[in-house]
């Protein structure tokens, strides 16, 4: 199983922001920080929905990787796509439980 992850998010206490718990069949896990582009409003019907810089750490709090990242929601469920210097790198696929998005995703470089 090379290439693939899962990454969860949610609000950051009183912002636009999103905090991230990961993990990926070759890199391990860690946490992430997600900063929301401009000053765009949370959509209520889809409150995860914009475009982000996502920055990833290890579990040692080390700067693993920077991203941009973008979530739109599609129907009943949300695509994502995390691109460096303008390039995809990786794409994925996931829901809304309980206030977090859930979502899987592979690396495509």
């Amino acid at each position: 199983m090379a290439n693939i992850g899962h990454v969860t998010y949610w609000q950051a206490e009183n912002s636009t922001d999103l905090r991230a718990q990961w993990v990926h069949d070759e890199y391990g896990e860690g946490t992430g920080y997600a900063e929301m582009h401009g000053h765009q409003e949370l959509p209520e019907k889809a409150p995860f929905e914009g475009e982000y810089t996502v920055t990833y750490y290890n579990q040692n709090k080390e700067i693993l990787a920077s991203r941009l990242l973008s979530i739109k929601k599609v129907e009943a469920h949300f695509r994502l796509e995390w691109r460096l210097d303008g390039k995809l790198t990786s794409v994925g696929i996931g829901n809304e439980i309980n206030g977090q998005l859930v979502a899987g995703y592979i690396d495509i470089y």
